[in-house]
């Protein structure tokens, strides 16, 4: 029974009877290694329950922060969790540079806190803003000045006009633009490198994302081809 088995396994745990200074025998020596495992990605869940935690935000803003990361390419919904872009973590750092106290979960909190009172009548909002926007232009003049442009070139080559073409960031994600834009306007979106399985197409599938955020891969022929993905097909599945 359920009962017996518990009693069985409390006995096979018990140690014998000891005595100050008996001698110690090894019996056998299992060598295992683990690994810290970091902290899991947020979840829309989750990171609701942090800003909770935090003081950041209100019911009513939770959502629109969501929306917000997710809309700007900051972070992608992958099998349930909040998955940073590369654009997303060179925002991050670039603020977290340049803007350490703005990015502060305390200044955030403390700034509500601020604004309840001006709801409540409790302060003066101009001189909250003043306290605020000074030194905070005064960071943006410097983050303008010292900031520089980083210029990622890539392999391929304009089809119109033959330069190089360099990575950009958009809505939608990485693509390419010419280097000689806006004198040449060409663009085109970056290949996973796989071939799309449709018999016959040929295209290449692209990274792409849904209105609502979500990550897929679709062929580069659309809308000739409407093959779609949310992993990228393995040679088992073709």
């Amino acid at each position: 029974t359920e009962d017996d088995e518990e009693d069985g396994e409390a006995k096979k745990n018990m140690l014998p009877p000891l005595v100050a200074g008996d001698p110690l025998f090894l019996i056998s020596l299992i060598p295992e290694q683990h690994f810290t495992k970091p902290p899991a990605r947020y979840s829309e869940a989750s990171l609701i329950k942090a800003l909770e935690e935090d003081g950041v935000g209100r019911p009513s803003t939770y959502a629109p922060i969501i929306t917000t990361i997710i809309s700007r390419d900051y972070v992608r919904r992958e099998k349930g969790y909040l998955m940073p872009t590369d654009l997303g973590i060179k925002v991050s750092e670039l603020l977290v540079e340049y803007f350490p106290q703005v990015m502060d979960v305390t200044f955030t909190a403390h700034m509500e806190e601020e604004l309840d009172m001006v709801e409540e009548g409790k302060a003066n909002w101009v001189q909250i803003l003043k306290e605020f926007y000074a030194p905070f232009k005064e960071k943006l003049d410097y983050a303008s000045a010292h900031i520089k442009k980083e210029v990622i070139y890539s392999d391929e080559i304009c089809g119109l006009c033959g330069k190089p073409m360099v990575v950009k960031w958009g809505r939608k994600g990485k693509f390419l633009s010419c280097s000689d834009y806006p004198t040449c306007k060409n663009a085109k979106s970056i290949s996973s490198g796989v071939k799309c399985p449709e018999a016959g197409c040929g295209g290449d599938l692209i990274l792409r994302r849904s209105y609502r955020g979500r990550s897929f891969y679709g062929c580069s022929h659309y809308p000739k081809c409407c093959f779609t993905s949310r992993d990228l097909p393995t040679d088992e599945a073709k």
